[in-house]
C-alpha cells in the first residue's frame, strides 16, 4: 500500500537523511542519530516519503502503553486528557522546507494515524506541535482532521536544548524559548 504513494518504512540506512531534514526544520541536533536509533527500538510507526530518489519528509509515531511512558509535563493535565491505552503520539513529523505546503506532511500524518489505529489499536492520538514554527499552519490541517488544542507549554524545550546543546531554528543557540501546543484526537 505505502510503496505506491511514495511512503515507506524508515530503515537504519535512512537515519542520516531523516536527521538532515530534522536539522533543516527544527535546528541542528534537535534530533540525533542516537535518538532515532532509540525510537526505532520502540514500538511505533516510522515512515518517510520519497520523491526523486530522496527522502523529503518523515513521521514518527510512538505507542504508549502506560501513563509512565509519557512525558512528565503532561501528568498535570489529568482532568483534560483521556488516557486510553494504548495511545499514539505523533512524536516528530517534518518535510524539507522546499517541499512544504504540497500535502506531503498531511499524507504522512494520515498514514501514521491509520497504522497507529489499525495496527496498534490506538484510540487516542497526541500531537505535540512546535507552537512558534513557521509551518504552524500545518496545525490548521491537523484541526480539520479532528485534533483539538488541549494545552500550551511555555518554554517547553528550554531544558532539553541546554542538555542536548541543540540549536533551535528560531532561537539559535540554547536556551530555546519555544512553546509546545498539545493536540489530541480521540478515535
Amino acid at each position: 500500500m505505502f510503496n505506491n504513494t511514495g511512503i515507506n518504512s524508515i530503515q537504519l540506512k535512512d537515519l542520516n537523511e531523516i536527521k538532515q531534514i530534522s536539522d533543516a526544520c527544527f535546528g541542528e541536533n534537535y534530533l540525533t542519530i542516537s535518538q532515532l536509533n532509540q525510537y526505532m527500538g520502540s514500538k511505533g510507526v516510522f515512515i518517510y516519503y520519497r520523491s526523486s530518489n530522496q527522502i523529503i519528509g518523515y513521521c514518527i509515531g510512538l505507542i504508549m502503553n502506560t501513563k509512565s511512558d509519557m512525558e512528565l509535563e503532561w501528568s498535570n493535565l489529568d482532568n483534560e486528557l483521556t488516557f486510553t491505552f494504548p495511545l499514539g503520539i505523533i512524536k516528530n513529523i517534518a518535510v524539507k522546507p522546499s517541499a512544504q505546503n504540497q500535502g506531503i506532511g498531511t499524507l504522512l500524518l494520515d498514514a501514521c494515524i491509520h497504522k497507529l489505529k489499525n495496527q496498534f489499536l490506538c484510540k487516542t492520538m497526541y500531537y505535540p506541535a512546535w507552537t512558534e514554527s513557521t509551518s504552524f499552519l500545518f496545525t490548521k490541517k491537523v484541526k480539520i482532521q479532528g485534533f483539538s488544542n488541549k494545552a500550551v507549554f511555555q518554554n517547553y524545550w528550554t531544558a532539553a536544548s541546554i542538555q542536548k546543546n541543540y540549536q533551535c531554528s528560531k532561537c539559535g543557540n540554547p536556551p530555546c524559548s519555544c512553546s509546545m501546543t498539545l493536540f489530541v484526537k480521540n478515535l
